[in-house]
Formats: C-alpha cells, sequence, structure tokens
C-alpha cells in the first residue's frame, strides 16, 4: 500500500495536507503540481523581482522561509500524524486561497481524510 506524508513545519507548529488540497500523499506524489505550495511557503528574499510573487498583503509568502520543515511519514518512529494533526494548524485551504488555488474543501468543511482541524 505505501507510506503516507504530509508537508509538517515543527517551528510554527503547521502543515499542509495532501488530501485537503485534492491530492495524494505518497512522497513520489507529491512531486507534482501540489508541491508548487514550496515555493510559495520557502521564498526567501528582501525585494521582488520579474517572475516573482506578488508579496504585498500576503500572510503565506516566504512564512516557512528559515523553519524546520519536513516530509513526515507516517511510519516514523519519532513522529505521529495524529498527533502533529491534534495539536498543529493545518493552513492547507488558507493557503491555497491566498494562492488562487481551487482549495476543494473551503466551501463546505473540513477534509474528511484525517481529524477534521482544518484552519
Amino acid at each position: 500500500m505505501g507510506q503516507y506524508y504530509m508537508l509538517v513545519n515543527h517551528t510554527k507548529k503547521e502543515y499542509v495536507c495532501p488530501w485537503c488540497m485534492d491530492g495524494l500523499g505518497k512522497i513520489r506524489e507529491w512531486m507534482s503540481p501540489q508541491s508548487d505550495v514550496l515555493p510559495y511557503l520557502l521564498r526567501k528574499s528582501t525585494e521582488v523581482g520579474g517572475g516573482d510573487f506578488e508579496v504585498e498583503g500576503k500572510e503565506f509568502v516566504g512564512h516557512w522561509a528559515g523553519d524546520s520543515i519536513m516530509f513526515l511519514g507516517e511510519y516514523d518512529k519519532d513522529y505521529s500524524l495524529k498527533d502533529i494533526e491534534k495539536e498543529y494548524k493545518n493552513i492547507t485551504i488558507p493557503l491555497l486561497d491566498e494562492m488562487g488555488k481551487f482549495a476543494p474543501y473551503a466551501d463546505y468543511g473540513p477534509c474528511n481524510s484525517h481529524g477534521g482541524n482544518s484552519a
């Protein structure tokens, strides 16, 4: 069956759920269009240039730059995805909304793939 992963930020106690963005959770499946959240979250620059993200008034552009982040697998012995879902904030829906991307669960509640801890 395989191992599923979530993108986790331990510094800010936040995570991005692949299923909340109608994506898939195996590590190779993260290497798809859903991975475009990474440059958005990890951007670090003091200036804006051509082809850059609009940063004015944006909460999530560069929000995770410099933080302790990882793709956390459900079989990991050091961390539990269930604990992450309970203790960390799911930023998937507001992140996708800010990016102007389709957020499939934004209008009718949390993703049903986990504990429903959507922001």
